[in-house]
């Protein structure tokens, strides 16, 4: 696996980038108050249990309550029906990219 520092992106390259566009949206790494949602799978656990150990320890650096994370079993919620959380989660990021194209932010 490449080393985090080879999978960095070079200094000013979100600048660059920003001068290209539009409009340049950047996030802030702050969790303070925020309540997060993380969908675990139930199989090939030695990934699953690395990617999970990792996005805690993100959500704690970033200042997260761990009173505020919601740990989700991926197979209770992927069943052919209503319920699927994929069909959920592309739908949102659907309706994501329609509310970010529907006019100016704030």
């Amino acid at each position: 696996m490449a080393g985090s520092d080879l999978a960095a992106l070079p200094d000013g390259a979100l600048d660059d980038i920003a001068s290209r566009v539009g409009t340049s949206l950047r996030g802030a790494h702050d969790g303070t108050g925020l309540r997060i949602g993380i969908g675990c799978a139930l199989f090939n656990g030695g990934v699953t249990m690395r990617l999970l150990h990792g996005a805690l320890e993100g959500l704690h650096d970033a200042g997260t309550d761990r009173r505020d994370i919601t740990l989700d079993q991926a197979l209770e919620r992927s069943q052919p029906d209503h319920t699927n959380k994929g069909r959920e989660a592309a739908l949102t990021g659907v309706e994501m990219v329609r509310l970010l194209r529907s006019g100016p932010l704030s």
